[in-house]
């Protein structure tokens, strides 16, 4: 009967062109499992209403050290969300979140909603392996001090970091990526902004699960206010957005982290809090999380 309703309501999604809503009811359908009746917890039966000992739900690295010290962080069934003016550096924070999560061996996919897989690559290539953009000299004070630990003077020195420009640099990235094959798993996926919708976004999980086995246990998405929105209703949608984000990290047990710009009051606030938050205030409501930087 779940697969005739699928059915049904695929073939009303294809006549009016939403084939991605449509590739979803299918793919809903062929998860669905009989379940046996679930009651819930009773408060007095021990085993079930007392696991909450043995259920700390601990965050994934971010590879700040502050942060996961708290143990703040992306969490399996949970979103996370960075709050920032524009162009202060969301994205940046979200491969430095990749790279930490990749290195510990989970399954990294981020998806980009308005920059290209090429030049994310390369975000993660300076981060991963601490490269600048441009050629570039750095001064360095050192501190010399006594046998007591006093300080009595400072020397300085110029340092030349590795740069992109270096002419040997794609050769040796080559060699270093060759000997992470098998140890990281970080995919990259770009949609234009503004065209990609919750369906669309599940209906690319469930391929990249069906046809190459990939299922990630941490999806970054950059950024959710660059999805497709009803523009006639900007801030209902938006809220709406969030919720089926968080749904979907619910549904899939997976770390869903995305980025969220403040709205003009944050512009010139030298402390972002939460009612700095763009359109929509209800996300502070949905996320489970909010770093505000």
């Amino acid at each position: 009967q779940t697969l005739k309703s699928a059915i049904m309501e695929a073939v009303s999604q294809v006549k009016e062109g939403n084939i991605d809503s449509a590739e979803t009811a299918l793919n809903k359908a062929l998860k669905t499992q009989i379940k046996v009746f679930d009651r819930g917890i009773s408060f007095t039966d021990t085993k079930k209403s007392l696991q909450f000992f043995h259920q700390n739900i601990q965050a994934y690295p971010t590879g700040i050290k502050h942060l996961d010290d708290e143990n703040i962080g992306p969490a399996p069934g949970e979103l996370f969300v960075i709050l920032a003016p524009p162009n202060k550096g969301k994205t940046f924070c979200m491969v430095q979140i990749g790279k930490a999560c990749a290195m510990a061996r989970l399954k990294v996919l981020h998806i980009s909603l308005e920059m290209s897989e090429p030049l994310m690559a390369q975000r993660y290539m300076q981060t991963f392996f601490s490269l600048s953009k441009r050629k570039a000299e750095i001064t360095v004070n050192r501190f010399v001090h006594d046998e007591r630990g006093r300080l009595t003077t400072f020397t300085t020195e110029e340092l030349k970091r590795p740069t992109l420009q270096d002419s040997n640099m794609e050769s040796q990235l080559t060699t270093k990526l060759n000997k992470l094959k098998n140890r990281i798993q970080l995919e990259i996926k770009r949609f234009p902004t503004g065209a990609l919708t919750v369906d669309g976004l599940e209906a690319f999980l469930d391929g990249n699960e069906r046809l190459y086995g990939f299922t990630p246990d941490v999806l970054l998405l950059d950024y959710a206010d660059l999805m497709k929105l009803d523009y006639k209703n900007l801030r209902t949608s938006t809220g709406e957005i969030y919720k089926e984000l968080r749904r979907i990290a619910v549904e899939r047990n997976i770390a869903l982290v995305t980025a969220s710009q403040s709205n003009r009051l944050g512009e010139d606030s030298r402390v972002i809090t939460l009612k700095h938050l763009a359109e929509d205030y209800s996300k502070a409501a949905t996320a489970d999380n909010i770093v505000a930087y």
